[in-house]
């Protein structure tokens, strides 16, 4: 609780300082390629490790993210099924060489860097991003987790705060969140993140993946529904 406070403490002054944000550290949005991280695979002997599960993500330092063969919903997050989507995550990757975060992933439309998201990320990389950019526009949203212990069922309170970062000059933005509730068992929970986006590539990768998608589900239906040709 002690990091939820000294969040809320820093969370509600407001500075206004430039937001010409590109990306982070050597990831910078419209311009990394995965040709790079290649590059940067090879200088630090990461060994690439492919995964279509959503249980084997976090399985090795640098890990390909790919759509289930299978299911759709057995799929990893952030997985696409898009040919112009790549998907790739370092885990336990120090930014800068002094930034830790548990796992970062790094999105690609047509081989060049759109999307940044960093998954618990290190108190001191939020720190500097607010000093470097201010504190960003700041939101906060309450709702209810749904919990059971001992066979009752609880909702219990939840909220969510965010700060966002917008680059206008080149449509990026820069979201922080602290997601502050409950897990399906009743015990508190706090969840981090930050991600980094090129609003106009992303719209244009989801719309995709979400077309592939539906066209794998469909073709895995109609599969099914031959295999019932003698029912």
């Amino acid at each position: 609780m002690k990091k939820k406070f000294i969040f809320l403490a820093l969370f509600y002054s407001v500075l206004s300082f430039s937001q010409d944000f590109e990306g982070l550290g050597i990831f910078k949005l419209g311009k990394f390629t995965t040709s790079q991280l290649d590059s940067l695979a090879v200088s630090k002997k990461f060994i690439l490790k492919e995964c279509d599960d959503y249980s084997c993500s976090s399985s090795s330092a640098f890990v390909k993210l790919l759509p289930s063969k299978l299911e759709t919903y057995k799929s990893p997050s952030y997985s696409s099924y898009s040919e112009n989507v790549k998907v790739y995550q370092l885990n336990g990757f120090k930014l800068n060489d002094k930034y830790s975060n548990r796992g970062m992933v790094l999105s690609f439309y047509k081989e060049t860097l759109y999307k940044i998201s960093i998954s618990s990320p290190d108190n001191k990389l939020t720190d500097d991003i607010e000093l470097k950019y201010g504190k960003g526009t700041l939101d906060k949203r309450e709702s209810t987790d749904r919990c059971r212990i001992g066979g009752r069922s609880f909702e219990l309170p939840s909220v969510t705060y965010s700060k966002t970062w917008n680059n206008s000059a080149k449509n990026f933005s820069m979201l922080y969140l602290l997601m502050s509730g409950y897990n399906s068992d009743c015990d508190e929970r706090i969840i981090t993140s930050i991600s980094l986006y090129d609003k106009n590539k992303s719209v244009i990768a989801e719309k995709e993946s979400d077309e592939a998608r539906k066209s794998f589900s469909e073709k895995i239906n109609n599969e099914k529904k031959k295999s019932l040709n003698d029912l």
